[in-house]
């Protein structure tokens, strides 16, 4: 891949989701309006880039957001970035795949497919209202990254984990130099 991550993306992404996606997600605390939220919030984020060609799929509807349950990827969202003859390859820019649900096993599921994916960016979020099974995730999450032989030099992992409604905590992970999550703040 040639698109150049770095950490300073990263925290510049994880950044302005955590400023952005509890703005969007509203009072309205259901698993839907999260999903929403964040993908409005990454469709704001790739509006700050001078990427004008690049879209967020599924895109954004404000009459019928995320309309059903199916999605014609395997990610809940992807920033598929087009080639603007910069040297930066054409191609899926951020992956992010979100789970609401509480039980770390469908987490870990999410997470499979994400891993899955060929982007230099890859969002997971997920909730973190439990203290005892965030230590959990944690462990799942570098015991899957180290089993995963097919991890390329330029891509990093950014996990966002919320709490009550808000971005609690941001780890990152290099996964071809170091399995285990960083904390950002």
């Amino acid at each position: 891949m040639n698109h150049y991550a770095t950490d300073t993306t990263a925290i510049e992404i994880a950044s302005f989701l955590r400023e952005n996606i509890g703005k969007r997600g509203g009072d309205d605390k259901s698993r839907k309006s999260w999903t929403v939220a964040v993908q409005f919030a990454l469709n704001d984020y790739k509006e700050t880039k001078p990427w004008p060609r690049s879209e967020v799929l599924p895109l954004p509807n404000k009459e019928a957001p995320c309309k059903g349950k199916k999605y014609p990827f395997l990610l809940d969202f992807v920033v598929w970035r087009r080639d603007l003859g910069d040297g930066k390859e054409e191609g899926a820019w951020i992956v992010c795949e979100s789970e609401w649900n509480i039980s770390h096993h469908s987490v870990i599921e999410d997470f499979h497919k994400l891993m899955s994916f060929r982007a230099p960016y890859k969002l997971m979020i997920y909730d973190g209202n439990k203290s005892e099974k965030v230590a959990l995730l944690h462990s799942e999450f570098e015991k899957t990254l180290a089993g995963f032989h097919w991890h390329i030099d330029d891509e990093i992992y950014i996990f966002l984990e919320f709490n009550k409604g808000d971005i609690a905590r941001i780890y990152t992970c290099w996964p071809a130099k170091d399995v285990h999550l960083k904390p950002l703040d």
